[in-house]
């Protein structure tokens, strides 16, 4: 982040972490030690790891990426 903080406007967070429900804190923290502005909007969903959460993120989780992105992106 401190490398390219001056090419970047915002950050929005974004993840499909098995056993976290967000990394928004921990990205959040970085980008604050940085001068990064961090959106609060936030889009998560549930991955694979290991067997847990077999099959994630499954179609509707893409869809609904894609709506959070669209949403975004304006």
């Amino acid at each position: 982040m401190e490398r390219d903080k001056n090419k970047v406007g915002k950050i929005v967070n974004f993840g499909s972490a098995a056993l976290l429900n967000s990394t928004y804190k921990k990205v959040k923290a970085e980008a604050d030690k940085v001068g990064i502005l961090m959106d609060e909007r936030e889009f998560h969903c549930k991955g694979e790891f290991k067997g847990i959460h077999k099959g994630k993120p499954d179609e509707s989780d893409m869809k609904a990426a894609a709506a959070f992105a669209k949403k975004i992106v304006g």
